[in-house]
């Protein structure tokens, strides 16, 4: 946490300038889904969003039957 607040965040918001596949919890009170949804908008051409219902944070744990087959299916994608 001290890290984030002592870096801008215009340093990471972007995710550089690869494709980013966003898994977003629905209920997730850690990173809201506000902001997933922010970052998609702000870069529609490379941003994935798919939101996960009766989800929290901690995605991988809750739902591992649908995290791991998304992101295989997203890292299998040719590159653009």
């Amino acid at each position: 946490a001290g890290a984030a607040r002592r870096t801008d965040s215009s340093e990471w918001w972007g995710a550089g300038s690869a494709p980013v596949l966003i898994l977003q919890g629905e209920q997730d009170k850690v990173a809201p889904p506000e902001a997933a949804r922010e970052l998609q908008q702000a870069f529609p051409e490379r941003v994935q969003l798919q939101m996960i219902p009766n989800a929290g944070h901690s995605l991988l744990y809750e739902h591992p039957e649908i995290v791991i087959p998304r992101v295989v299916e997203f890292l299998r994608q040719p590159p653009p």
